[in-house]
């Protein structure tokens, strides 16, 4: 019996397997294969499998795991070969009505696997049998034709036909004379009943009004690896492509029936993830209660059905009461959130979910302009906390030389800046500046470094902060989003535009509310922001309040990306205050801290109850400016109480102390202390 390989997503080979029950077919119709296994260590998606120097084999796209009578069943699903170029599309060059080609077989069919990115799975060469190679004439392509029924017409065109043979680590292509060629190859080896699960297309090709070169086409990209939007980010086996024909839709029309794909995706993901959430203590009696069922979501809009999960949820079931995949055997890792009272929100991670985290934080930092050839520093802290791993393996899925320098030390930092010429940092905002200062303090200009580019979030800043950040440390500043609950760092980034964050719609569902009513709020009104996450299998959540403030950006970013915008946090619901019955956020008063140069970064606003009145303290540090020019420090004092007060409709106290002066942190700044008796 012949040995099963199996490699890497690097075509490297990883063991054999001689137990196995493999189903290929390939043709017209069917490009797909079944591969059961039992009693066997998982493949991973991605991998290949082949029968070397066959045509049988292919890349992983599922797994579904059986148990019965305590044995477990592995079943695997996945393109062969032929599936593989089946899911490639050959388009006219730009302007042109056709594609046309001439030439020796291997020459174009090696042009042809280089056009649609597959030239590392696939080597065009000679037939084997040692003849000559035979010429293709002047063949032209049916318009917006898949790879392997473009290939397979070419070569009965001309009188040939198309083999394929995994061998020496890639799949060796040619077309050999034959004296007849039928249009349906299936090849059999072993039948068997198994649930079959699919790959869903994630480039997605609109054709609209007009003819031949003239047509309106409208590209859509939406995967875990690559972006929902206009511009091409799919490469190689990642890439598969449907092309939908609306015939006389114009461009508009088109983006809307393509964005319902989008949104066709999201629905078959979200029903997923309710029937995997059901697997779990919580969401199995919240279900049951409601009447909830994957099948009872019909629409997206039926996610209102369903109750919301808040932080208080998680906390009455910590550790694992919403833990819903099998945590003995897929479950890798723990994170838990900051707090320092009561329990913390714990999220559980298996394989799958920390590879998807890992191809959202990558896909943020290629989308500000991070290559694999940049150096990238981060000084988040590791351990529970999950700036760090994430940007750490979001770096390295990249392909980034990556610096894991943690939180802390700046000297270190900026030495390490220096001598490994770092070209992009990611650090939270209140402590951007503090790196700024001590670059100051070491008498290092930052425009001498090699640093370009920096990533903030974590806490909510001003657009005047981020400014202020650029001009101290010479980069371009772009602001994200994450949350330990939704994975952490990824869930939403800027753009090159800096004209909101683009959210990952295709990993999540995003809904903006009334804090208050939990209704939703009309598009660019501010509201609550809840989130669902739609690719995570141990520890799915639905309908998460984050307590954060923001509001979906109308229109369309002029980066081409058609991922839904949030504006910047505006704050969290649970971090505002009222005194003297008015609603204010710490981000209010920092807006107006900012535009003064003569102040530092480090402020601290203090709660009081002075006789029996709440009394607001805003203490701030100063620069450089000397603490004994008391007529030009009044001046600014009362400036500053100025603004406040228009901006905050309360009179607050100001206080101007000396730098270095207020508690300095290197994590998440503290910025309001309440020391009130009826808080």
């Amino acid at each position: 019996m012949v040995d099963l390989i199996i490699t890497d997503s690097n075509h490297v080979d990883v063991r054999s397997a001689a137990d196995f029950t493999l189903d290929c077919a390939w043709g017209k119709e069917e490009n797909d294969f079944e591969l059961v296994m039992s009693g066997a260590s998982t493949i991973d998606a991605g991998a290949y499998i082949y029968v070397d120097g066959s045509e049988c084999g292919g890349v992983v796209d599922a797994m579904e795991d059986q148990l019965t009578s305590g044995v477990s069943t592995l079943t695997y699903s996945g393109r062969t070969w032929h599936g593989v170029l089946a899911n490639k599309i050959l388009e006219p060059d730009r302007g042109k009505d056709y594609l046309t080609v001439s030439g020796t077989a291997s020459t174009v069919i090696g042009s042809l696997i280089s056009r649609v990115g597959l030239d590392s799975v696939f080597d065009a060469v000679v037939p084997p049998d040692g003849s000559d190679g035979p010429t293709i004439k002047q063949y032209q392509f049916d318009r917006y034709t898949d790879c392997y029924t473009g290939l397979r017409r070419m070569c009965a065109a001309n009188g040939l036909k198309l083999r394929l043979a995994y061998t020496s680590g890639q799949v060796n292509i040619w077309a050999e004379p034959v004296a007849h060629y039928g249009d349906s190859i299936d090849s059999d080896l072993i039948d068997f009943d198994a649930t079959r699960t699919w790959r869903k297309p994630n480039h997605l090709i609109g054709l609209g009004k007009g003819d031949l070169a003239a047509r309106t086409v409208v590209h859509w990209y939406a995967d875990a690896k690559g972006n929902v939007s206009q511009t091409q980010s799919l490469r190689g086996v990642d890439e598969i492509t449907q092309v939908y024909d609306y015939s006389n839709a114009e461009t508009a029309e088109l983006n809307q029936k393509t964005r319902e794909k989008l949104q066709e995706l999201q629905l078959q993901r979200l029903k997923k993830t309710i029937n995997i959430a059901a697997n779990s203590p919580y969401y199995k009696e919240v279900f049951s209660k409601n009447g909830i069922t994957g099948d009872s979501i019909q629409s997206l809009d039926d996610i209102r059905k369903i109750p919301f999960t808040t932080k208080s949820d998680m906390r009455a079931n910590y550790p694992f009461g919403l833990v819903a995949g099998d945590m003995k055997r897929d479950g890798v890792r723990i994170h838990s959130s900051s707090g320092t009272t009561g329990n913390p929100t714990v999220i559980v991670h298996s394989q799958h979910d920390l590879d998807s985290w890992a191809n959202l934080v990558a896909r943020c930092l290629y989308m500000v302009g991070i290559r694999k050839t940049d150096v990238f520093q981060n000084s988040s802290g590791y351990g529970m906390f999950t700036g760090g791993l994430g940007f750490q393996y979001g770096a390295e899925r990249l392909g980034c030389l990556t610096v894991p320098a943690a939180a802390g030390n700046s000297k270190r930092q900026i030495k390490f800046i220096s001598d490994f010429k770092t070209t992009a940092l990611h650090a939270i905002p209140s402590y951007a500046i503090r790196l700024a200062e001590v670059f100051q303090e070491e008498g290092i200009d930052p425009r001498e470094t090699t640093l370009k580019t920096l990533v903030i979030g974590a806490e909510p800043h001003t657009d005047e902060q981020r400014r202020k950040i650029e001009r101290m440390l010479n980069v371009k500043a772009y602001n994200s989003f994450g949350m330990t609950e939704m994975n952490g760092p990824g869930v939403a980034f800027e753009c090159q535009e800096q004209n909101g964050m683009h959210f990952w719609e295709d990993c999540y569902l995003v809904e903006i509310i009334d804090p208050e009513t939990g209704e939703p709020v009309p598009e660019g009104e501010i509201g609550e922001l809840v989130l669902t996450t739609l690719d995570r299998e141990m520890m799915p959540l639905i309908r998460y309040r984050t307590r954060d403030l923001t509001r979906i950006l109308p229109g369309k970013c002029p980066c081409g990306r058609t991922h839904l915008r949030i504006d910047r946090i505006k704050g969290r619901s649970d971090d505002m205050f009222i005194i003297k019955g008015v609603n204010i956020f710490p981000m209010q008063v920092e807006k107006i801290l900012v535009q003064f140069p003569e102040l530092g970064s480090n402020y601290l606003i203090t709660l009081e109850t002075v006789n029996n009145q709440d009394e607001m303290i805003v203490e701030v540090e100063l620069s450089d400016l000397s603490t004994d020019n008391y007529i030009e420090l009044e001046k600014i004092r009362r400036d500053i109480i100025r603004q406040l007060k228009d901006e905050i409709l309360v009179t607050p106290k100001v206080k101007l102390v000396k730098k270095g002066s207020l508690p300095q942190s290197e994590g998440k700044a503290v910025r309001v202390k309440d020391l009130r008796d009826n808080k």
